[in-house]
C-alpha cells in the first residue's frame, strides 16, 4: 500500500517483479493506498543480516547511510553527495565526518555521533561475535571509529583511504539507533527496524507483508507522489 507519498524508485522497480499472492510491501496511513507485490520478504530487515535483492530495494526507504553516490548525475560513481553526513575531510589515515543535526529516528530519538560510531563499530561489524558480521567486508580497513563530538565522528583506517566517502554510502553505514538496537538485540530489531528514512515500518511479517508509513518528522523533504494515483 502506498500513500500520496513517493516511495523510492528502486522499490517501484521491485513492484514489477510479481503480482497476486506473493509477499507485499506497502505504505498506509489515513490516505489512499496502493499494494505492491514483491518476490520475497526476507526473514529479517536488519541492515546487513537482511541483505537480499528485494530487501535492499525496500530498506532504503527506512534506513539511510552517511553519504550517497550520485549515480543519476554521474554514472561513473565518482560523485558523492551528503546524506546523514554533511561534510567529510581526511588527514592522513583519519577521516573526520560531520553529521547532519536534528535528524530523528522513527522512535523519536535524535541521531548523534554515538549512533554512527556504534553502527560502524568493531563490536557490530567485525568482532568474532559481531551482531552483523556481513558488514566486515565493507569495513575491514577501519581500526578506530569514535564519536568525538555530538555531531562529529572520526574514522581511522589502517592505511590512507581516499575512497571512504563512497564506502560510507554502503549497507554497513545505514545508521541504526545504538541504545534501542542493543536493548532489543539484532533479531528483534530486524523484525521491527528503526532508521531515519522518509518512511517508518509499522508492520512486518516475514514472507507475508510489510507496511511502511510516511515519517512526519523526516529531516528532508517530505516525499510526495500524487501522480502515482489516479
Amino acid at each position: 500500500m502506498i500513500t500520496r507519498r513517493n516511495l523510492n524508485k528502486s522499490l517501484l522497480g521491485a513492484s514489477a517483479l510479481a503480482l497476486g499472492t506473493l509477499p507485499s510491501i506497502g505504505m498506509a496511513q489515513d490516505r489512499p493506498a496502493i499494494r505492491i507485490a514483491v518476490d520475497n520478504l526476507w526473514r529479517t530487515m536488519s541492515p546487513l543480516n537482511g541483505l537480499s535483492t528485494t530487501g535492499n530495494r525496500i530498506n532504503i526507504n527506512f534506513y539511510e547511510a552517511l553519504t550517497e553516490v550520485d549515480w543519476l548525475n554521474d554514472p561513473t560513481g565518482a560523485t558523492v553527495i551528503p546524506k546523514l553526513a554533511t561534510s567529510w575531510e581526511r588527514d592522513g589515515v583519519v577521516w573526520r565526518i560531520t553529521l547532519r543535526e536534528g535528524v530523528m529516528f522513527h522512535h523519536g530519538v535524535e541521531m548523534t555521533a554515538e549512533d554512527v560510531a556504534f553502527t560502524l563499530s568493531h563490536e557490530r561489524l567485525r568482532a568474532d561475535d559481531a551482531y552483523e558480521s556481513r558488514g566486515a567486508i565493507f569495513s575491514s580497513n577501519m581500526v578506530r571509529v569514535d564519536a568525538v563530538e555530538r555531531y562529529v565522528v572520526e574514522i581511522e583506517t589502517d592505511s590512507p583511504d581516499p575512497n571512504m566517502p563512497q564506502k560510507l554510502s554502503n549497507h554497513h553505514a545505514k545508521v541504526v539507533p545504538k541504545d534501542h538496537y542493543l536493548e532489543v538485540g539484532v533479531d528483534a530489531f530486524g523484525q521491527m527496524p528503526i532508521g531515519t528514512g522518509p518512511y517508518k515500518v509499522t508492520l512486518f511479517r516475514p514472507g507475508e507483508v510489510m507496511t511502511i508509513d510516511a515519517f512526519e518528522d523526516y529531516w528532508g523533504s517530505q516525499p510526495g507522489a500524487a501522480d502515482l494515483l489516479p
